[in-house]
């Protein structure tokens, strides 16, 4: 790959609304998101050029012109990947600068930044960061055109480290040294980070070889107020470990081991700091400035040392992580003496910095100022010394003790050493720290003698349970002798520092000493500086107050009021312990509301401080808090009550209130948990607080200031979906929900945000979706059947429903293009044209109904969408794709399997159901291959004490009124008029059942067979909404001569759409026709119209019924029409047949030529148009075309949508046959309705036994 000058494009596919509708393919540059906004605004811009040039409008022509041309040079110069990272940052800012100020100025959006200058990301920002970032871009936007230069390092991360290698140390000091390295404030005069350690041999190599080549650091927690620093210096400092003086050539033994300063080395490390310079691969000689050298030394004619430096963003353990190649666990970690601007939680720090500053010692009896050295230990109260608690510096080991520097001769030496002691928090309370002072000497043999002259200490806990003050101690000097001053009782009763002596009425001036038991004052001094970085030690006497309360509870309220002046640092160290000492006052204290206000200001404090930039990383340990040790169960009713005070009296309590609003989801999360997962609390919220809330919004202006706090603080801290679980679980009440769609209409029409806080109002947009969608959710779940149905809050839903859609903010169409993809890219689905959320609704109608196999109502769709897309939208890509997509429900509807469903009629019967089903008949719609057996056990788990009726005769009175559950379920069948695209769609059913008229006529059982038939009528067509709706119905009486006729014309139906179907579909098996044909062409089954002869032609039956001439010719008529449609069965079936049903075959041409002789002889010769004419036609019934005007086809062809699913493969192509929808087809339960085309399995299959059974491969459907 090129650099980043250069640039792939990929494509990704992206449908249009859904993904249910035709893909349209968009290229995306796969570039920096800062020139992909580039080119984006320039784009926006220029169309808006354009239309100033047309209007003349010169001035704002020529300057968006000059704008236009900076922002095109700009992005070549990012494009080029040729600039120094230094330029990069500083162009990229004056890019954003110059797009801001262009939006400004030409009327456009606001473009809310982070701190990166990337355009902030909505669904990644809290609502209430948000919101904040709009007000300041708002009001910050002109100041930040005038920044020319402010470094992305500076805005993007709180935190840097400096990395150093130590390459190499020219000087050979001839022995061991400590180089000790460390930032420096020249301005303040001060360290700011620990000393990196590296000690040095006096072969001039590291001491320890492990180290070779591998001498690097890391100074870490440097921040935002570090890089404002006016300098910032990187020193290194020499201590050479040995003689007191190297010049010393003495034939006596010399004293070693004596830390001597050597030198020291600062550069200047600014422009490093701020990100001017960066160069990791330079490297830096710093010259040694030496405080020992003499002419009697060996020395590099240019001392000083060799590093490598490189600012890395990030703390620590990004570092390691974005670094690894730098910074591993061998890098030693020099951190800032000082917390980080960002406590990262998990951050467990207790460090101590003890800074040995300066002292003055009388030489007493000698003739010269003393050699002083300083050893520093840590004791416990018992005198014990702990061990391995002090640091000289990183990449050093704990020590037992530490030794200072000497200074030869000086009576005032100024030390300037700085220790990390580092105590275990439960030792801290019992520990100090000890300072004994001891001269030393050149000589070995007397430095033997010399003694500890003077001893100071000082107490790590002050009296008052906080932690030693940072800053200077003026330490009291001690003297006894050298025994009683290591005894630790004998001193740790005395006062350690000056201050405190005073405390004590005792003067620290005046030339005598005082003696304090076995100890004398001396008029010796020593300082030294302490500065605490601990997340366990406090210095603020408020803070630990509050934390001790019940030591003093008098105390209690000016504790809380001081709690909020605290330092917001000091107070999230103690997080856990200060919202404990909160929750436990007001627990112990629950018969009283003497605190209550107090407490809950104090817990709106403390989430104010997390929700601060610096402190935001502690909102996991918030979190954390409430979830598993937040124990307080009764503190719901105190904020409940608190919160509810200051929302009632919002235009006192204003300040108060706002700052509640901003807490509100911690307050909420607060009163939740003190009650647990239960609805009960959810209740008491709702009516002592959402509802105040609504009412106190609904009844503000527009303009107050509690509105746009109200509305950003309620939206969602984090953008996340609320359970919906519990949202259907509410207990809400109708008044609740009236005055919420209320106050949401209200907020929705009269706009809270500025017009160009796109992204705010979309935010908001997206709250109100969500909120309006969970209530359509309840709605359904609560308000929608007979008994709670509330119709003026349906109606005041749907009015917000349509304010929501109608608002100014969504409205597409008044947008220019550039900004209706940017929404569109951003927030999709909810702002779109009312053109395009048409086309996305369909595309997801059709979608679902191409899922439910049903096809043709897909396809009505689809004819709407394709005129849009052809006369209004002009989209002919789109147009195609949807024809392309029509064309395959054509042919999937004449092609594919689809099960067809039973249906049922269910009576629920007696005084035991519900209102809205007692005594009333609904009409079922089972599901696929259902059995009427495993739908009523489906009905019955529902109604496990109702009783099944037996008879299928309604029930009488006695059983509507009695209190028991009678459940009668009838399968019926589907009534239609007419064949097309509308027959899947059901509303009318019957059920027939057989009355015997007259005497039984042994002969022939169809002469006074009547049909009873029963039509039901839904109030929507099934399947809708839902599988069942509720019926009206009415019984009719069929003849039997009408019985006849329509059982023939099923029959005849039948056999077209099977001769159809092979006609079209070559692939299709045969053993469906085969039994079909066999049915009725086989002597030793047929006689279906001969008993219709023996019934109807008879001259008895036309005398009696001469009005029923007409039907008689109708009969005679299909009767007639039958055998052209199985002429082209049996032709089919031979040019089908195998060889192992050859035998069947012939039987069945001979059966049908007798067949067809006696038919045509009786009723004529009928004629069908030729094979080529129907060749490809969808099946469709030719026999009403030739035989049977509508108005007199028989009322139900229940048969005829049976037979397009019955015998076609479950898919195109398909070799496979359904033996259980042969089932279907071949059991029809009144079997007294049909004649010849249901015949016995049995006998069939005695049939092929005697013909011969096809193999097993190809086995018929009734082999089940």
């Amino acid at each position: 790959m090129m650099l980043c000058g250069s640039m792939y494009f990929k494509k990704q596919r992206r449908a249009r609304g859904n993904g249910v509708s035709g893909h349209k393919e968009t290229v995306i540059p796969n570039e920096l998101p800062l020139v992909q906004e580039v080119t984006t605004t320039l784009r926006e811009w220029a169309s808006i050029w354009r239309d100033l040039y047309v209007g003349d409008r010169r001035e704002m022509f020529n300057s968006v012109r000059d704008m236009i041309y900076d922002l095109i040079e700009w992005r070549s110069q990012i494009l080029s990947g040729t600039l120094p990272q230094d330029e990069l940052t500083e162009l990229k800012q004056r890019v954003t600068s110059k797009i801001d100020y262009g939006n400004k100025y030409l009327d456009l959006d606001l473009v809310v930044r982070d701190k990166d200058g990337n355009i902030l990301d909505p669904d990644s920002t809290s609502t209430v960061s948000l919101f904040r970032a709009h007000e300041a871009a708002s009001k910050q936007i002109e100041d930040r055109i005038q920044e020319e230069k402010v470094y992305i390092r500076h805005q993007s991360t709180p935190s840097f480290a400096l990395f150093v290698t130590l390459k190499n140390v020219v000087c050979k000091i001839g022995e061991d040294a400590e180089v000790l390295m460390s930032l420096y404030d020249p301005v303040e005069s001060k360290f700011i980070s620990e000393n990196y350690l590296v000690r040095w041999s006096s072969q001039g190599l590291v001491k320890d070889i492990d180290q070779l080549h591998n001498l690097r650091s890391v100074f870490t927690d440097l921040g935002s107020e570090d890089l404002k620093r006016e300098k910032i210096s990187f020193v290194c400092q020499i201590v050479r470990v040995g003689r007191m003086e190297l010049r010393d050539n003495n034939t006596k033994k010399l004293t070693s081991g004596l830390r001597r300063p050597f030198g020291v080395a600062v550069m200047d490390v600014t422009d490093i700091i701020t990100g001017k310079m960066d160069d990791e691969d330079k490297q830096h000689f710093i010259p040694f400035h030496c405080s020992d050298l003499t002419d009697n030394m060996s020395y590099s004619l240019f001392p000083g040392l060799w590093v490598t430096l490189k600012l890395l963003p990030g703390d620590i353990h990004q570092i390691r992580k974005d670094f690894p190649h730098l910074v591993d666990r061998s890098t030693a970690v020099a951190r800032k003496m000082g917390f980080p601007e960002i406590i990262m939680p998990g951050d467990v720090r207790n460090d101590i910095y003890v800074t040995l500053v300066q002292g003055e010692f009388d030489k007493g009896s000698k003739s010269t100022p003393k050699n002083v050295e300083v050893t520093m230990t840590v004791y416990d109260e018992d005198g014990k010394k702990l061990e391995n608690v002090m640091f000289p510096g990183a990449g050093d080991e704990g020590i037992l003790e530490y030794k200072s520097v000497i200074y030869y001769q000086i009576k005032q030496p100024r030390w300037f050493e700085t220790i990390k002691v580092a105590i275990p928090i439960e030792d801290v309370n019992r520990s100090h720290l000890r300072f004994t002072f001891r001269h030393r000497s050149s000589q070995e043999s007397k430095d033997k003698s010399e003694k500890i002259f003077a001893l100071s200490f000082v107490k790590l806990m002050r009296y008052d349970g906080t932690t030693l003050r940072d800053g200077e101690h003026d330490l009291i000097v001690y003297k006894a002798e050298a025994k009683k001053l290591e005894d630790s009782s004998l001193y740790l009763n005395l006062p350690a520092t000056k201050v405190e002596l005073e405390e004590k009425g005792l003067s620290t001036t005046g030339k005598g000493t005082h003696n304090l038991g076995n100890c004398t004052i001396s008029k010796d001094s020593f300082q030294i500086a302490t500065l605490v970085c601990s997340t366990k030690l406090t210095q603020n006497v408020d803070l630990l107050g509050l934390l001790k309360w019940r030591s003093n509870t008098s105390l209690l309220q000016q504790n809380l009021r001081q709690l909020m002046k605290v330092e917001g640092g000091e107070v999230v160290k103690f997080l856990q312990d200060t919202l404990d000492a909160l929750f436990n006052i007001m627990m112990e204290n629950s018969d009283s509301d003497t605190f209550d206000t107090l407490v809950f200001d104090s817990l709106v404090f403390i989430i104010g401080l997390i929700a601060d930039r610096k402190f935001q990383h502690f909102n996991p340990v918030l979190e954390t808090y409430i979830r598993k040790h937040f124990s307080a169960t009764l503190a719901y009713t105190k904020l409940t009550k608190v919160l509810k005070n200051y929302v009632e009296n919002a235009e006192k309590l204003t300040e108060q209130l706002l700052k509640a609003m901003k807490a509100l989801e911690y307050i909420f999360k607060f009163i939740v948990r003190s009650r647990g997962p239960t609805q009960w609390h959810v209740q008491i919220i709702m009516e002592k607080l959402l509802r105040t809330v609504n009412r106190t919004v609904i009844s503000m202006g527009r303009d107050s200031p509690l509105i746009v706090s109200d509305s950003s603080s309620n939206l969602p801290n984090q953008p996340r979906e609320p359970p919906k679980t519990l949202f259907l679980l509410l207990p809400y009440s109708t008044d609740f929900l009236m005055e919420t769609f209320i106050m949401f209409k209200d907020l929705i029409g009269k706009n809270v945000y500025p017009g160009d806080w796109v992204i705010m109002n979309m935010m908001q947009n997206k709250v109100f979706l969500r909120a309006i969608n969970q209530y359509a959710a309840v709605l359904n779940k609560k308000f929608l059947d007979q008994t709670n149905f509330e119709l003026q809050l349906w109606n005041n839903y749907f009015h917000l429903a349509v304010a929501y859609l109608t608002q100014e903010s969504l409205q597409l169409e008044n947008f220019s293009s550039d900004k209706r993809s940017k929404i569109f890219q951003k927030d999709g689905y909810q702002a779109s044209t009312q053109g395009q959320l048409k086309d996305q609704l369909y595309q997801e109608i059709i979608n679902f109904f191409d899922k439910g196999k049903m096809w043709e109502e897909a396809i009505v769709l689809g004819k709407e969408l394709a005129d849009q897309y052809e006369n209004e939208m002009f989209d002919f890509e789109q147009l195609s794709a949807s024809l392309r997509k029509q064309a395959q429900f054509y042919e999937n509807i004449v092609k594919v399997i689809r099960p067809k469903p039973d249906y049922f009629a269910v009576g629920y019967y007696g005084v035991g159901f519900p209102s809205f089903l007692r005594n009333k008949m609904f009409i079922y719609r089972g599901k696929e291959y259902e059995r009427r057996e495993d739908f009523e056990a489906r009905l019955l788990t529902q109604f496990p004490n109702a009783d099944k009726m037996k008879t299928t005769t309604p029930p009488g009175e006695d059983i509507k009124t009695s209190s028991s559950q009678c459940i009668l379920t009838t399968e019926i069948t589907v009534k239609t008029a007419r064949r097309g695209l509308a027959t899947h769609r059901m509303y009318q059913f019957q059920y027939s059942r057989p009355v015997r008229k007259g005497e039984k006529d042994p002969d022939n059982e169809f002469s006074n067979m009547w049909i009873e038939r029963t039509t039901y009528t839904t109030a929507y067509k099934l399947p809708g909404i839902l599988r069942w709706f509720d019926v009206r119905s009415v019984s009719t009486e069929i003849s039997p001569l009408e019985n006849a006729m329509e059982t023939m014309q099923l029959t005849n139906e039948k056999i077209s759409n099977m001769v159809q179907r092979h006609l079209n579909d070559s692939n299709l098996p045969i053993n469906p026709l085969s039994m079909l044909l066999n049915g009725i062409v086989d002597p030793a089954v047929m006689g279906g119209f001969t008993n219709y002869e023996k019934a109807f032609f008879t001259e008895k039956y036309q005398g009696d019924h001469p009005e029923d001439q007409e039907k008689l010719d109708k009969l005679k008529d299909l009767i007639a029409w039958q055998i052209p449609y199985l002429a082209d069965g049996v032709r089919i079936h031979g040019e089908k047949v195998t060889e192992a049903l050859r035998p069947f075959h012939d039987r069945l041409e001979a059966c049908f030529k007798q067949l067809r002789e006696k038919v045509e002889k009786q009723y004529g010769v009928k004629t069908l148009p030729a094979v080529d004419d129907r060749r490809g036609t969808r099946p469709r019934s030719m026999l009403r075309s030739f035989t049977m005007p509508s108005q007199q086809r028989p009322l139900s062809v229940a048969s005829v949508n049976s037979i397009s699913s019955d015998n076609s493969p479950s898919r195109p192509g398909s070799d496979g046959y359904d033996t259980h929808t042969e089932r279907h087809t071949h059991t029809q339960r009144d079997t007294h309705t049909h004649t010849h085309t249901h015949t016995h399995t049995e006998r069939q299959t005695r049939l092929f036994d005697k013909w011969g059974r096809p193999d097993r491969t190809s086995r018929m459907g009734t082999s089940r």
